[in-house]
């Protein structure tokens, strides 16, 4: 409560940084986090970046684990976060659903996002279902494809058939439709 954790990092340059992408895996006794905001300075330039934040990061609310930041602008101004909307349709065939956990990668002209862990406080991704998420990220411009990430978990029934998703995008006022219609397995090695 009300401290401050430095990091020192040794890094190549990244040059100037235009996002942070924030997560926590939401474990242990007390491990809801309200984020104030990461300063991040470069000490080669002596340029310090301020990423605004002011969310909690609480594992009752899954999707607030994983927080894309902006940096604050030379005026002072927050940088502007787009509310994204996703769908997710699952196939309504035999075995078409899952437990696995699923991510999701959004692409576009201008910018693309690092890789959303898809979870709500539902139960997602059962067969006919219809799952809507909503991911905080920059105006990504034209939406050109997405990249979806099924994690190798050995349980029975991982397998997912994905009929398709659909992303609304806020600043476009556009919404994109994506087929699959193809099962997403694990491959033996």
């Amino acid at each position: 409560r009300g401290s401050i954790d430095t990091f020192l990092l040794k890094c190549k340059d990244v040059g100037t940084l235009t996002r942070l992408q924030v997560s926590s895996d939401g474990s242990g006794l007390g491990s809801s986090w309200n984020l104030d905001q990461i300063e991040v300075t470069d000490t080669v330039r002596g340029l310090t970046t301020t990423f605004p934040c002011g969310r909690w990061l609480d594992p009752s609310d899954p999707p607030s684990l994983e927080q894309t930041l902006l940096p604050r602008g030379v005026g002072g101004e927050l940088g502007m976060l787009q509310q994204y909307e996703v769908v997710v349709y699952t196939s309504d065939i035999r075995g078409a659903g899952t437990d696995a956990n699923i991510s999701l990668e959004l692409w576009g002209d201008k910018d693309h996002t690092a890789a959303f862990k898809l979870e709500t406080s539902s139960n997602n991704f059962e067969r006919g279902a219809k799952d809507l998420f909503k991911l905080l990220a920059p105006d990504l411009g034209e939406l050109s494809h997405v990249v979806v990430h099924k994690a190798s978990g050995g349980l029975l029934g991982s397998d997912w058939h994905l009929q398709g998703l659909e992303v609304w995008h806020p600043v476009l006022k556009k919404r994109y439709f994506m087929a699959c219609n193809d099962w997403l397995k694990v491959t033996p090695a």
